[in-house]
């Protein structure tokens, strides 16, 4: 991985990291690689309902998702809360996330951008 990458991903963990921060309640203390860690879409909704300050619908528990299909509609559950928000994510789907794939990565952290800037830098201004 090129160093700017590196550096790109170190900051979203620590982002991610702060964000969740006395939020998460199945156990996670933090993010370490954003290949493994979200691709049950535990840590995506807590993100979502850390920035928004609103609770959805999704599985907590890692234990109630042994199957792919049922990470996958887990993930899809913070889709559909962004949906509802009125943000909606480009080139970026739910098996991008939940795929422990290398490029996949990329698109990972796409996502993180993305949060970012609409949750963020909107509530600042």
């Amino acid at each position: 991985m090129s160093d700017w990458k590196k550096t790109q991903e170190n900051t979203f963990k620590k982002w991610v990291n702060n964000t969740l921060k006395g939020h998460l309640t199945n156990g996670r203390s933090k993010v370490n690689d954003f290949e493994t860690d979200l691709t049950d879409g535990i840590v995506l909704a807590e993100l979502l309902e850390s920035l928004t300050k609103e609770k959805f619908r999704h599985v907590k528990d890692p234990k109630q998702l042994r199957i792919i299909p049922q990470r996958v509609e887990n993930i899809g559950a913070s889709f559909k809360f962004m949906d509802k928000k009125g943000v909606y994510l480009v080139n970026i789907g739910k098996k991008n996330i939940y795929s422990a794939r290398m490029h996949t990565c990329t698109s990972n952290l796409n996502y993180y951008y993305f949060l970012l800037r609409n949750y963020l830098l909107n509530a600042s201004i």
